[in-house]
């Protein structure tokens, strides 16, 4: 007999047919069920799948004043994932994978540059020792900046910040996209919704400024600090962005050389796209 276990939204099992001689304690979560209680163990605390309520208060419940601290994924299991009980941040494991890497390698590149500058320290000084030093902390005060937006989004204090790979909410060849929603009477951040393509880890930097920035900065404003930090992390990345809309506002094939503007970068292109000054 094959097992055979069907679930409701609520990860509760609305039909089970199992084989009884293997039986896997990992059910539709992926989290290890306890068949003496019933309950499914997170990490963070236990979930009764039955009650479709956690047993504890959420350890970040803070993040979330407007919402009950014992509700599974903000009371929307079929959108949202809540992978360690704890915050509910991706609605799918692409984006969490996607958003995880990108993490990491800000993370490893600060490590490096940080190693680098303690080697360079640490050898007798001289002016080109301490060019290289001067270099290198200019590249870790950039990377830091990104680490920045990072550290802000994943505190406890920061509003609800959900991350998805849902590319039906992206306009043809956009990359990324953020909605922010904000009290208009005190700018205050209240949630962002954050969309993703899959494997474009540089837009995560792109979007991650956006969660955090001014509602009060025009869009091109927006645009053109998102994209300098963007730059930071994959600089090829951008560049070819730029390239793609400057080929479109002076096609090759209609202006000559000399007419196409030579330090066409970040600003111009941003002023091209958004059609702003």
């Amino acid at each position: 007999m094959k097992s055979n276990i069907q679930y409701c939204h609520y990860c509760e099992q609305f039909v089970s047919q199992r084989n009884y001689i293997f039986d896997s304690r990992y059910k539709f979560t992926a989290k290890e069920l306890d068949n003496e209680t019933s309950y499914t163990y997170f990490g963070a605390r236990y979930y009764d799948s039955d009650l479709s309520v956690w047993l504890s208060v959420d350890p970040m419940s803070d993040k979330y004043p407007s919402t009950s601290a014992y509700m599974y994924c903000l009371g929307n299991p079929v959108k949202l994932i809540d992978p360690s009980g704890r915050d509910t941040a991706f609605a799918d494991n692409q984006a969490r994978n996607d958003f995880l890497a990108a993490l990491s390698i800000v993370n490893n590149k600060i490590s490096d540059i940080s190693n680098n500058i303690s080697n360079l320290k640490s050898q007798p000084s001289t002016k080109k020792i301490e060019r290289q030093i001067k270099g290198l902390e200019g590249e870790l005060s950039q990377q830091q900046k990104l680490k920045d937006d990072f550290d802000y989004i994943c505190s406890s204090n920061t509003p609800r910040i959900t991350y998805s790979s849902d590319v039906s909410k992206l306009k043809e060849k956009e990359a990324g996209r953020t909605i922010q929603t904000y009290n208009k009477q005190t700018l205050e951040i209240l949630s962002a919704d954050v969309y993703v393509r899959p494997g474009m880890l540089s837009s995560y930097i792109h979007e991650n400024r956006h969660t955090r920035q001014n509602p009060t900065l025009s869009e091109c404003e927006r645009e053109i600090e998102a994209y300098q930090y963007q730059s930071i992390f994959s600089h090829s990345d951008v560049q070819d962005i730029i390239n793609y809309y400057k080929n479109k506002q002076y096609p090759p094939d209609i202006y000559p050389v000399d007419l196409i503007p030579k330090n066409y970068g970040i600003k111009e292109m941003v002023k091209y796209v958004y059609e702003c000054e």
